[in-house]
């Protein structure tokens, strides 16, 4: 029996001997990563640009633990769209990246391209981002699949201490008992620029971009996608529990979506609907708190908010302001756009007359023809007429312009008003308000006609 014993012991020791040995054989610890081209530095960063070179990349960080160990300070960059689903799905499945115990440690620059047609059933296309570790500028698709014990994330299944930046998850994530779109657990990490449009299922804590977030912070991201709890479990759209002081800030989440925003110490997060995305808000008020320029949107053609630095999807608000209400309404617009104007305001028996920049008739006449190239706040206009107003000056400036024309049409058009400005309005002195004197008016303002030739516009309401 002894001797058997001591047989097996020296056989599981030779077995050792000789994983060691293939182990080193097949990877040199102090090895390079060739890739295609680079040096691994800031300005001559490895290139990436096929899913060859992206398994290397990942031994290359797994198993290095040379002069740089798992990528410490060195710089990889994605040339190109990448699409696995030919090598990689249900039977064969992606090793995460950095699957060793020291997570990745250098930046990834996926420079706005897409790894799409993943297969995971662990984590995330990374395991885990150390201190140190960036990935930026990254589009992946596909499906995480870890199993009903399991954590994930698009990106990672774990930050400790990372950053990633400029991120969007478009992989379907189920089941799994801590899923975040984005991250699976953050802890000291810093996510800022991300959004999840994957459909996320499982049970314990799921956010839209992190199921847990132990202190770091989380700024400037979004969630469409549907997070879906199975059991008594909560969904929420932008990160499932925070603690340990954890900052969470300027983070929206679409209605629908979740149960709620926050597990925890909610902060800063706000529930959209689906018209908030679409029109634009979403995109400026992402944008609102970058000083570079990184969200924007083709209105009426972008679901939602996008990365860009593109001047003509940049998106600006005008705010329409009221005497009792500073943001009456607003509206979202592309540069040189226009925009729908809101509902008609009402101020008690002042007849509102338009918008403009000063809120006076003789400002600058803001409708629904103006072009939009910054953000703009713009004023209701509001008249009375006085006691000793003219016939067709129904604005009070003691002017007679267009704006009078305009208030002119709409009580010809049926708008309840005074006495007093029905009398101002009737400049053709017939008893009533119709197309004619809106007609009559527009002439006097070109110069086709002159006071006294059958009116008697510009003549002081008190017959003089």
């Amino acid at each position: 029996m002894r001797r058997n014993v001591i047989k097996f012991t020296s056989l599981l020791l030779t077995l050792f001997i000789i994983a060691l040995t293939v182990s080193a054989f097949i990877f040199d610890a102090s090895a390079k990563f060739d890739g295609s081209g680079g040096a691994g530095t800031k300005d001559n960063p490895y290139l990436i640009s096929n899913l060859a070179d992206l398994e290397e990349f990942n031994d290359y960080i797994t198993y290095n633990y040379g002069d740089t160990p798992y990528g410490e300070g060195e710089y990889f960059k994605l040339t190109a769209n990448i699409n696995m689903s030919e090598k990689y799905n249900e039977n064969k499945h992606w090793k995460p990246i950095g699957a060793a115990l020291g997570g990745f440690r250098g930046e990834f620059d996926g420079d706005a391209h897409t790894i799409s047609g993943i297969y995971i059933d662990n984590q995330g296309l990374f395991y885990k981002l150390a201190t140190g570790a960036t990935v930026k500028n990254l589009t992946i698709k596909g499906d995480i699949k870890p199993g009903s014990g399991g954590t994930a994330g698009g990106i990672t299944g774990e930050n400790e201490g990372g950053t990633i930046l400029n991120c969007c998850n478009a992989c379907n994530i189920e089941p799994a008992q801590n899923i975040g779109g984005i991250v699976g657990i953050n802890i000291g990490g810093t996510i800022e620029n991300c959004y999840n449009i994957g459909q996320i299922r499982g049970f314990g804590k799921l956010g839209g971009i992190a199921a847990e977030c132990e202190g770091g912070r989380i700024a400037n991201c979004y969630n469409i996608g549907n997070v879906t709890a199975t059991g008594s479990n909560t969904s929420s759209g932008i990160v499932g529990t925070v603690s340990n002081g954890a900052q969470i800030d300027n983070c929206y989440y679409m209605e629908g979506t979740a149960n709620n925003g926050v597990g925890g110490e909610a902060e800063d997060v706000s529930l959209k609907t689906s018209d908030a995305f679409k029109s634009g808000e979403v995109a400026w008020l992402l944008q609102n708190g970058n000083t570079d320029k990184v969200w924007g949107q083709n209105i009426g053609t972008d679901d939602y908010p996008v990365w860009t630095s593109e001047e003509d999807k940049h998106v600006f608000k005008v705010t329409f302001s009221t005497d009792g209400n500073e943001n009456y309404a607003a509206r979202y617009a592309n540069p040189n756009g226009t925009v729908e104007l809101p509902k008609e305001p009402s101020n008690g028996d002042k007849i509102f007359a338009g918008w403009s920049v000063t809120g006076k008739a003789d400002g600058d006449i803001f409708n629904e023809k103006t072009p939009i190239t910054n953000d703009i706040t713009v004023k209701a206009i509001w008249v009375s007429a006085g006691e000793e107003s003219m016939y067709g000056e129904l604005s009070g400036d003691s002017l007679i312009n267009s704006i009078d024309a305009y208030i002119v049409r709409r009580i010809a058009g049926g708008l309840p008003v005074d006495d007093k400005y029905r009398t101002l309005a009737d400049v053709d002195a017939d008893g009533d308000v119709t197309d004619d004197d809106v007609r009559l008016l527009n002439q006097y303002i070109i110069g086709a006609v002159n006071k006294g030739d059958g009116n008697r516009i510009g003549y002081l309401y008190d017959g003089n």
